[in-house]
């Protein structure tokens, strides 16, 4: 009681300013608050002497550019003041900072879903602007929490476009508990709210995170509830990222010409709204299942068409995936040489972003690549390494796949022992989702 008696009575002492500004601040309710906050909690530049007023008060501390309020202090100063517009115009900067980083990582506003949130105009840092996923993963702890706090407070608009927008940073660290746990806090707040749009987003974003476990059961389930959303409001943007899903299912149950139909809707969805990197992705994937019908140049032309569309200025981690495609396209030529080569790019780029998820798939490539080199040893490291990185971000599905392609460089050294252990092993792991292979490739099979 004494702590708090001495909080009341520095609180009593305070200007108006300073006490108002300590409950919007409280009400935000934030382990840590950026530099911009006091300013955009008042909702003037008198938020910023008002912060000095607490600093020197002792009621707030510093940390760098940053503030914090200590949780027995939040308490206190909890419920003084109506908070709901503090919290509103807090949010709504943190939603204009991820969508420059969004925009600075991928070149513009492309393949997300823009819903109606109030944002709030808050000058970004430089490195932001300069390394976006660098600035997305420092600010992971805040921007987490940001969502829950949406969340919570019933900015159900605000809590799925922050939610949603956090996928990039998901996808590029394989951060796959971060993703689940937002999207559904985010979810629960639009279904609450009757949000049907917002709703229909963030299960689209849920099947992505379920496609990247190799849970293609439960990616149709919600990407077919987004679709039929989408398509009932005519949400173009919405229904590119949905048809492109149902690609990728298609593809993986091997109903090519059900995935060559989607991928061309979507297609056709990213061309009407001028998503450039939306059309590379498709593109891309329509080279894929022209692999898999082994129309090798169909393929080529595909890929260069992507790279044209994407061109230098597209995500990293897109022209990665291109480049890895294109690899695919010159193994299956045998042009093995060029192959490595065009790997190598795309394991420079993907290392580049700290792509987990991405790197995995480039090493399994150049793995096999090895392989057909005539190169054992190299090849038995890089798919080692790949399967690692997929243990390491829970990907069994693709550690499985990594350690099968192993199975054929150990046979090749005559280590079968290891071989029939590491197989088996494998095998397990297929037999548990529902997949075997097909011209080794993974198949799901309902």
């Amino acid at each position: 009681m004494c702590l708090r008696s001495r909080i009341a009575e520095t609180a009593a002492d305070l200007s108006p300013h300073a006490r108002r500004l300590l409950g919007l601040l409280a009400a935000v309710d934030a382990a840590q608050l950026p530099g911009w906050a006091p300013r955009v909690a008042f909702g003037d530049v008198r938020g910023e002497s008002a912060v000095d007023e607490l600093v020197s008060a002792h009621l707030v501390q510093t940390a760098g550019r940053s503030y914090a309020v200590p949780p027995l202090v939040r308490e206190f100063a909890a419920g003084h003041v109506d908070g709901t517009d503090a919290v509103r115009r807090v949010l709504g900067g943190w939603l204009h900072l991820v969508d420059l980083a969004h925009k600075a990582d991928y070149g513009g506003d492309f393949t997300v879903v823009r819903g109606h949130a109030h944002r709030e105009v808050v000058r970004p840092g430089p490195e932001l602007l300069a390394e976006p996923l660098a600035w997305l993963e420092s600010e992971r702890v805040n921007l987490g929490e940001a969502v829950a706090l949406a969340a919570a407070a019933g900015l159900d608009e605000q809590a799925w476009e922050l939610a949603h927008r956090l996928v990039t940073l998901f996808e590029h660290r394989a951060d796959h508990e971060g993703w689940l746990r937002t999207h559904d806090l985010a979810l629960a707040a639009t279904e609450k709210a009757g949000n049907a749009r917002g709703s229909a987003v963030l299960r689209c974003s849920l099947a992505s995170l379920h496609i990247s476990q190799s849970r293609f059961d439960l990616a149709h389930e919600l990407t077919v509830a987004a679709k039929d959303v989408f398509e009932d409001l005519g949400d173009l943007a919405g229904l590119g990222i949905a048809y492109r899903n149902l690609g990728v299912v298609s593809r993986s149950s091997d109903d090519l010409a059900g995935a060559r139909r989607w991928d061309r809707r979507a297609l056709a969805a990213f061309e009407r709204t001028g998503d450039r990197v939306g059309q590379a992705t498709v593109l891309q994937n329509l080279a894929q299942v022209d692999l898999c019908r082994n129309d090798l140049r169909g393929a080529f032309d595909r890929l260069e068409a992507a790279l044209r569309v994407c061109g230098d200025a597209g995500p990293a981690r897109v022209r990665a995936q291109i480049r890895h495609r294109l690899g695919e396209v010159l193994f299956a030529q045998g042009r093995h040489d060029q192959a490595f080569d065009v790997l190598t790019e795309a394991l420079g780029l993907v290392r580049g972003v700290r792509d987990r998820r991405g790197e995995s798939f480039v090493l399994h490539l150049l793995g096999r690549t090895e392989f057909a080199r005539g190169r054992l040893g190299s090849a038995r490291t890089l798919l080692q390494e790949s399967a690692a990185i997929c243990d390491a971000t829970f990907d069994v599905v693709n550690a499985a796949r990594s350690r099968l392609e192993l199975v054929h460089v150990l046979r090749a050294g005559g280590d079968d022992v290891l071989a029939d252990e590491v197989e088996a092993g494998a095998r397990a792991v297929y037999a548990e989702f529902g997949l075997e292979t097909l011209d080794g490739d993974m198949i799901f099979r309902a």
